[in-house]
Parts: structure tokens; sequence; C-alpha cells
């Protein structure tokens, strides 16, 4: 292995791991980023050797997990986790600020202090069992979740390799740089759904589809959006009249459902997750008719707990639907990860809540494409997650008191519109454009 094919590598993994070790303003954070992931784009087009990429991602693994996260999510599930394992609660109807002595509980933001768990109960019951091991200590309690995240993404990777992918294409994964911060420091839970939606989808290639709708039923039992790739895994049925299999699939499917709901309840369980479907942030391109355009045009709403009114709610849940539906359409001869890579991608685009780590859902899927959708899938997420992360510049103004930043204030909005024109792009060229030249497709599945 030449030093031109190892040098992209060691330079993305050197930036990461300054992205992710290093406390810098927000300033040279979007920079880094920024960099790193134009350093990936070169990286992720090379050769590489199975021991360089180990080696770099076993340098970032450590940096990622050493460094004390910022994040809040970690104590959230934690704190789900507590009211079953510690207090023998109900996380879907009692709340993390009913237990002030908790010194869990005080770890948890205050935005959050006063919500449910919207999480699916398979992650709940995931939560408990951490909570029951870790304790009440700050540092057992974030190693759990950091190592979760960690050991979600070394298993992808496995699979991945196994599945006979290339060790480019795994670098494309694991070098990524949603990876290493979101997923192993911040450890967000999408590294688990990520993993799930991944080996269903290679199931779903070797006609196991009941196997493979059960593991995407799991992906959605502990984040219900990523239910859409079950939902294009049923349809991409249907459409290729394989009624019989789609049938056998919603049945099984909706039993392991109801036996998961019902220790907390199913009508309990599923009035927090339910009632968060309006829920919106402001990365939504769906801000745009939230409020005033003077207010879209010039600066996205803040407001992180908003909720859009019920008939936005409704469209922007049945809008994503349909294009899904018309993708999977036309996608029904291609393999199903295709269906579900661009069924994923629709939705996140057009998300009421489109946090940057939902993306870990679609990335594995990335690496079972050819380089260059590989790399327009990698390089989408990629500068989603450089607005999402310059979106902060204007919230650390207000904070501040800072008025200088006031024109990256006025270009937010613009931003997101630019993501989300980006995203449909690529989704109408995965669904209308691309040709798989590298193997043959079946309906009945495709050689992975």
């Amino acid at each position: 292995m030449s030093t031109k094919a190892i040098a992209p590598v060691i330079v993305t993994a050197a930036l990461l791991g300054l992205h992710v070790g290093v406390d810098v303003s927000i300033h040279w954070s979007v920079l880094l980023l920024a960099v790193s992931s134009v350093s990936w784009l070169v990286a992720a087009r090379r050769p590489v050797a199975d021991v360089v990429l180990v080696v770099a991602f076993a340098i970032l693994a450590v940096i990622a997990v050493a460094r004390v996260p910022q994040g809040t999510d970690l104590w959230s599930y934690q704190a789900y986790g507590r009211i079953v394992a510690e207090h023998g609660g109900n996380p879907y109807s009692e709340l993390p600020n009913q237990y002030p002595g908790d010194p869990v509980m005080g770890r948890v933001s205050d935005l959050y202090q006063a919500l449910p768990s919207a999480y699916g109960p398979i992650f709940v019951g995931l939560a408990s069992a951490v909570a029951l091991l870790s304790g009440a200590g700050e540092l057992a309690g974030r190693l759990s979740w950091q190592l979760i995240g960690l050991a979600a993404v070394v298993v992808t990777a496995l699979v991945l390799r196994r599945s006979g992918r290339s060790p480019r294409a795994v670098a494309a994964f694991v070098l990524h740089p949603l990876v290493a911060y979101q997923l192993v420091h911040l450890a967000h839970n999408d590294a688990v759904v990520g993993l799930a939606v991944l080996a269903g989808c290679l199931l779903a290639a070797r006609n196991r589809i009941t196997f493979a709708a059960l593991l995407l039923t799991v992906a959605a039992l502990i984040k219900a959006p990523s239910g859409i790739a079950w939902f294009v895994l049923i349809a991409w049925l249907v459409m290729n009249r394989r009624n019989r299999e789609a049938a056998r699939a919603v049945a099984l499917s909706a039993l392991l459902t109801v036996v998961t709901l019902l220790p907390f309840g199913i009508s309990t369980a599923l009035k927090p997750m339910l009632e968060s479907r309006g829920s919106s942030n402001a990365t939504s391109i769906w801000n745009a008719v939230r409020g005033d355009w003077a207010t879209f045009l010039w600066r996205p709403i803040r407001t992180v707990d908003a909720t859009a009114g019920p008939w936005l709610a409704t469209f922007a849940i049945a809008v994503p639907i349909v294009l899904t539906l018309v993708s999977t359409y036309v996608l029904r001869r291609r393999p199903v990860h295709e269906a579900i890579t661009v069924g994923i991608l629709v939705w996140l685009t057009l998300s009421l809540y489109p946090s940057v780590w939902y993306y870990a859902w679609v990335l594995p899927l990335a690496s079972l494409w050819p380089l260059v959708p590989r790399l327009l899938i990698g390089a989408q997420i990629a500068l989603v997650q450089v607005i999402s992360q310059a979106w902060l510049f204007p919230v650390a103004a207000q904070l501040s008191g800072d008025g200088r930043l006031g024109l990256v204030d006025r270009v937010g909005a613009p931003l997101l519109g630019l993501g989300s024109l980006t995203g449909l792009a690529l989704i109408a060229w995965l669904a209308t454009t691309h040709q798989r030249t590298n193997s043959p497709s079946r309906v009945g599945g495709s050689a992975l």
C-alpha cells in the first residue's frame, strides 16, 4: 500500500480527531468539520488496507470515548432506564423530574426533564438493562452508552466486510464525519438503528424476508420514524406481487410490536410517540410555512420544543410517504436496499424533525452502492452535518450578545434550503438516473 493511498486516511482521521477531541470554538469546529468532509471524499475514493483502516478508526474511537460528551440524549436514555430499573416505574407515563433525588435525573437537560420517553419499547428495555448494570455513576453511565455506540459501529463495519464490501466501502462508513462524533462520542442510539436497518436489507437480499422484516421492526421499536425502512420493504414486496410474503411479514411484525409494548401498556406507550409526531426543530425546512415569510427568509425558528399544528404535521408526514411510495415504485425492479436508501433519504430531507444523527440509518446502506452513489450519499450527509453545525453560530451570538454574526443569522434559512434541495436532487438521481453496473439485480434480491 503506497503512501499516496494511506495519506488521505491519516489526514481524515487526524482532522476528525481534532474535531471530536479538541475543545474549540464553533467557528473552528465548523471549519474542521468542513475540511474533514472534503478529506473524507478524497479518502473514500482510494483503496485502503484493512490494517490501515483499523488503526485509524481505533485511534478515533479512543479519542471519541475519552472525552466527556456535551450532548444530552444519552442522559435521557439513562433516565428512562432508571425509571424502570431503579424505581419500578413506566417511562411512558412518568417523567425524569418526578425523581428529583436521583442523580441521573439531574443530568438530563432541562428541555427533556418534563418529557416522557418517545423511544420504542425495545430501546427502553435496553436502557433499563444499561441503567441496572451501570448504576447512578456519571462515568459508568456515559461510558456504557459510548461503548454501545462504538460496538454498533464496529459490528456494522464487520457486517459490511463479511457481506463482501471492500475495505474502501467500509472506510466510507467508519471514517465519515458523522460516525466518530455523533455515534461514538455523543452516543446517539441511531448507530444501533442503522445496524438493524443494514442487517435487515442484507437478509432481504438473500430472500429471508421474514427475518428482514423483523429486524426492520426492531429498528422502528427503537426509534419509530425509522419504520420508514419497514414500510418500504412491505411496499416493495407488494409492488412485486409478493403479497403472501408481505402479509406474513406484517403479521409477525405486528406480533413483535404488541409483545414488546405490552409490559408498558400499549396505549400508554403509544401516546407519547404519537404526540411527538408534530414536534419540529429549527433545522426543518417546514419552518417555511410555520411563520411569516420574513422569519423564514431571514432567521429560522429556533424554538427547540416547537410543535407544528395538526394540519402541517399531517401534511409533513403525508408528503414524504407519498414520495417514498413513488420512489419505491420506480425502484421496484431494483434491489430492495436501493429503495430503502431512497425512502429514508426522502423522509429525512422532508421531515419535521431532521436531526443530523438520524442519517446513521442510511449511511451504512451507502456502502452497499457502487462508488459514485456511495460518495454522493456520504457527501450529502456531510453537507447536512456542516449546515447543522453552522446553525449554532446565531445561537451562540444570541447567548453571548455578539452581534457580529448577524450575516450568518441571515443566511441560516437559505443554507437549510440548500441542504434540502441537494437532498432532493440526490434522491431524484438515485431513483431515476443511476444504473448499477457491478452486479445483476433480481426482483427476489440481489448479489451484494
